[in-house]
């Protein structure tokens, strides 16, 4: 688009209690009701934030540099994922404990789901994720036996299956995929019951919702 070209909507004079109403005029420019819808909540929310907590310049900054070193620190390899084999290992501290991961897949009706890749993301044996090391030059997968759930023991099928030993650690994970269309019915009728509280009229288009001006 032409910036040129860009018929700017009436601006008030800016003041803070008005702001908001400025940038939102400037976004209804956009041609996609979902983005639209988004910028305006994310730009209300934000402006009370900052209303809210009477933030200072110096407080401001800090947000701005905080973002800023996030930034800095990502890389062409920092949110890969590296394909493993099935039964290979994807851990290379040697300071870990070795862990067996055995995931199943089924849809809503019980059945099994053949070739679907599956994301695992755990610590090493520090508590670290491979991301945050500065000399990753690559994927890497680093567990750590968990806080949260209870890990059982390889046993003698699994073993036998995996080639591991029979106290080795072992953590299962059953996934259950929900189809597309159970997906965006379930996320209409959450939206609705959520923004209905807000007392917000709204419709879905493509399964998103967006207000109903109509």
């Amino acid at each position: 688009m032409d910036p040129s070209q860009v018929k700017i909507p009436p601006m008030k004079d800016l003041t803070v209690d008005n702001i908001t109403e400025n940038v939102i005029r400037i976004n209804s420019l956009c041609e996609d009701e979902r983005m639209k819808y988004v910028l305006e909540r994310l730009v209300s929310h934000l402006h009370d934030f900052a209303r809210e907590t009477r933030l200072s310049s110096q407080e401001w900054m800090a947000g701005l540099m905080f973002l800023t070193e996030v930034g800095k620190i990502c890389s062409d390899v920092r949110q890969v994922t590296e394909v493993m084999p099935h039964g290979d290992s994807m851990s290379h501290d040697p300071k870990g404990e070795p862990l067996l991961v055995v995931c199943t897949l089924k849809d809503t009706n019980g059945n099994p789901i053949s070739d679907v890749k599956i994301d695992i993301w755990e610590t090493d044996s520090t508590g670290h994720y491979d991301v945050q090391y500065a000399d990753r030059n690559g994927p890497d997968g680093r567990f750590k036996d968990s806080l949260v759930v209870d890990l059982g023991k390889a046993g003698p099928e699994y073993a036998k299956k995996y080639g591991v030993s029979e106290d080795h650690a072992l953590l299962t994970y059953d996934f259950v995929l929900v189809s597309d269309a159970e997906t965006s019915a379930l996320r209409e009728r959450n939206s609705k019951v959520a923004l209905d509280k807000l007392g917000r009229k709204v419709k879905i288009v493509n399964g998103l919702p967006v207000p109903d001006l109509d």
